[in-house]
């Protein structure tokens, strides 16, 4: 069985009640920090794929490319919510390694 890191976080989305397709650069994701606000580092590493539970809108797919680009899209267009979005790294040992060598490197 392969390793898995799951990382959940928040999202505010404020739509514009006729966009039903969102898509975020990852690396231009923020995460709340002591005295502001630091960008979502993944050092370069995309996640295998996205999760989204129990979203207040309905969502028909969510999916991560290549580049790191997350792709949501509702079934209605929403307005102004709140959602936990699971980013998940599945790994198997080989690509365990190779993350840890590129971290110690650091």
């Amino acid at each position: 069985m392969a390793l898995a890191q799951i990382v959940p976080i928040l999202i505010t989305l404020q739509g514009d009640n006729s966009s039903t397709v969102f898509t975020y650069s990852l690396p231009n994701i923020y995460q709340a920090a002591p005295g502001g606000s630091i960008p979502f580092g993944t050092n370069g590493v995309v996640p295998s794929s996205v999760v989204i539970n129990n979203p207040p809108y309905a969502v028909t797919s969510s999916t991560v490319d290549a580049n790191g680009n997350i792709t949501i899209t509702f079934t209605s267009a929403p307005r102004l919510f709140n959602f936990r979005l699971k980013l998940i790294w599945f790994t198997t040992p080989v690509e365990l390694l190779a993350v840890a060598v590129r971290f110690l490197k650091m």
